[in-house]
Formats: C-alpha cells, sequence, structure tokens
C-alpha cells in the first residue's frame, strides 16, 4: 500500500486525499509479488508535531480462499514508528464479524515516492 510523502516541518493541517488503487495488496512487499486484492480509502493529516495519518481503507480479497472477503480499517497510523497495530473494524465473506487488530511496518520510505507497508 503506498502512503503520501510526509509534510514538510512548518507544514499544519495539511490534508490529503487518496486510494491504493496504484499498489494494491499483495503477498510480499517485493515488487513483483502476487497481487491478492483491492485496498480502497482515504487518508487525512492526524497530527500537527509528528508525521501520523488517520486512514479509512477497505481491503477487499481477490484470490484464494478469501476471494470475495473483505476487512475493513479505521486508524491512527505513524508509519515512522517500527510496528503499529491497526484495528480492524468489521469484514464481510469469511471475514464477517471479524475484530482484531493487524500490524504494519514501514518496508521501504523515499521522500520522493511516499511509503510502502
Amino acid at each position: 500500500m503506498a502512503l503520501p510523502r510526509p509534510p514538510s516541518s512548518n507544514s499544519y493541517n495539511v490534508v490529503w486525499r487518496g486510494f491504493c488503487d496504484g499498489r494494491p495488496p499483495t503477498v510480499s512487499p517485493d515488487n513483483t509479488s502476487k497481487v491478492v486484492g483491492r485496498a480502497q480509502g482515504v487518508y487525512a493529516s492526524a497530527s500537527q508535531k509528528d508525521v501520523s495519518l488517520l486512514m479509512a481503507f477497505n481491503f477487499f480479497f481477490t484470490e484464494g480462499k478469501y476471494s470475495g472477503s473483505m476487512l475493513r480499517i479505521l486508524e491512527r497510523n505513524a508509519p515512522l514508528e517500527d510496528l503499529r497495530e491497526l484495528p480492524i473494524l468489521e469484514g464481510s465473506g469469511l471475514f464477517r464479524f471479524a475484530q482484531g487488530y493487524a500490524h504494519a511496518r514501514t518496508h521501504t520510505s523515499t521522500s520522493s515516492r511516499g511509503m510502502r507497508l
């Protein structure tokens, strides 16, 4: 999943909107990894002091056992932290009544291309 570039140190109340169709969910962070679904959502700046995003995403699975199922995540994501817990709000298909959390780690980060989880 691709994330926007961090704001400059003097920018406040900056809001981004976006979607993840450019970098669909894959088995691993490798560019040649198998695509397993689609991600749709929005993100906005969530802090004036550090890099932090409020993110709302739906992950739709299109491959294998979970094809046709979906997970919905709403989170405050601080991508510069080593490990983040992302709450799972709900799901559909095989994930119906899902609750819990997912772990996220930043795999790569560049100022020109954003971050990849």
